[in-house]
């Protein structure tokens, strides 16, 4: 019995090193090999195969624990799962261990609640299929060959329904094959470029980098002087790139932005297309870099605004505005029900985890409610209150909701109101340049 058990074993050992040793990555057309999924749950066995899905589409969704977009459409390949039964089999895959996907569960409602098969600790899947960023989504098809290579928000239900009635489907393809994206460094020196060292400045803009995860507003700093030197965007609209170079890393601030532009679907998803969204952002994102060497590191945000300027033709500048803003006001003399006691440690809790849907505040400025405020109506807030000292308060809140009702009811309460008024407050417009 224990040479049979130790024959086993090592039988197994010697697999798995195979099927390792064997793997190259795959594109579409190419026929999967039969490999071993371990480590799954939520599934009726913990090891299967790629042969055990025969006649089945089975989509291959990669996703991380750091990944919140990925996490953000579990709900979404769920209602497909549920949708397409058993002509579909959606796996959620991860390199992540069982432990660190626990541990998340503990956090995050989706992952708790979600009951689509999960694939942990894996090995053999993503490097048939690597990545250069979380959210690649695999079709493979009934007889075991790869269908697409593509980006979970690229299809909906009726792209599956086509396939399953074997029409032909064209999804965006996904080219993760040019080797880790380094952020590191310039967007030219990206696989073989050319050596840029003697180069005292440039800067780039492209269109959207397929395959490439989107980064905001990222800055590198001289290590001697701590000067920025860099500053890259990476598949962001055209607002967010002049958002980046107007407020200059913090230095400035606005109430809100104003497009005076004839045609707005370059700049938003147009009303007619918001379930199209995906296809307007991959061909209205831009990727924009500039690098400069420490002399000239306080224009570098002034020079980004000039490219800007010169390939969109829109212009930038920050102005006083009278728009429309909440005031948060008191409806009494007396602080007495929202100023704080002062005991204990102060904290702020915000909604939303936990499950917990309101904002408690303890030995908080008043401006910590202003900025969720903020957020939650989407319209400037303004604290007219004249109110210098510490807060005690606890309000209803859910990030996006607007429920401006639901909020003025809780803050009437602590002797807080908010009211509709008119300011001149600082605006970024934005404006087409005349032809």
């Amino acid at each position: 019995m224990k040479n049979t058990i130790i024959i086993a074993l090592v039988f197994s050992v010697l697999q798995g090193k195979a099927q390792k040793e064997g793997i190259k990555p795959l594109n579409v057309g190419d026929k999967v090999p039969n490999i071993a999924i371990s480590n799954m749950f939520n599934y009726q066995v913990r090891e299967s195969h790629i042969s055990d899905f025969k006649g089945k589409l089975l989509i291959l969704d990669f996703w991380g624990i750091h990944c919140a977009s990925c996490i953000a459409e579990m709900p979404k390949m769920e209602k497909l799962q549920q949708q397409f039964g058993d002509s579909v089999q959606v796996l959620l895959v991860t390199t992540d261990s069982k432990k660190q996907v626990d541990e998340l569960a503990k956090k995050i409602k989706i992952i708790r609640n979600i009951k689509l098969p999960i694939v942990t600790s894996d090995t053999l899947l993503s490097r048939l299929f690597p990545y250069n960023a979380l959210g690649l989504h695999v079709w493979i098809d009934g007889n075991s060959t790869v269908n697409q290579k593509t980006d979970g928000g690229a299809y909906v239900a009726a792209d599956i329904e086509n396939f399953l009635h074997k029409k032909k489907v064209s999804l965006t393809q996904r080219n993760d094959d040019d080797g880790y994206f380094k952020r590191g460094e310039p967007l030219w020196l990206q696989g073989n470029g050319r050596q840029v060292k003697y180069i005292k400045y440039h800067s780039l803009i492209s269109e959207d980098l397929r395959g490439v995860a989107s980064a905001g507003g990222g800055r590198v700093n001289d290590p001697i002087t701590h000067k920025t030197t860099r500053i890259y965007v990476i598949n962001m609209p055209i607002q967010f790139l002049y958002e980046t170079a107007f407020k200059e890393y913090g230095k400035h601030s606005w109430s809100q932005i104003i497009w005076e532009v004839s045609d707005s679907s370059k700049y938003f998803v147009p009303e007619n297309q918001k379930m199209k969204s995906y296809e307007w952002k991959m061909t209205h994102s831009y990727c924009y870099e500039i690098q400069v060497d420490t002399s000239k590191s306080d224009k570098i945000y002034s020079m980004m605004q000039q490219d800007l300027e010169r390939y969109f033709d829109v212009t930038g500048s920050i102005e006083k505005r009278k728009i429309k803003c909440w005031s948060l006001v008191r409806t009494t003399i007396s602080d007495s029900l929202f100023r704080s006691n002062n005991e204990g440690k102060p904290f702020v809790k915000p909604a939303g985890r936990d499950d917990v849907d309101s904002i408690t505040l303890h030995k908080a400025p008043l401006k910590s409610l202003v900025e969720y405020l903020k957020n939650e109506e989407n319209i400037p807030v303004i604290d007219e209150t004249g109110y210098e000292g510490l807060i005690d308060i606890s309000i209803p809140y859910k990030s996006g909701s607007g429920n401006y009702i639901a909020t003025k009811a809780a803050l009437l309460k602590y002797g807080l109101d908010l009211q509709e008024v008119h300011r001149d407050m600082d605006c970024l417009i934005l404006r087409e340049k005349k032809q």
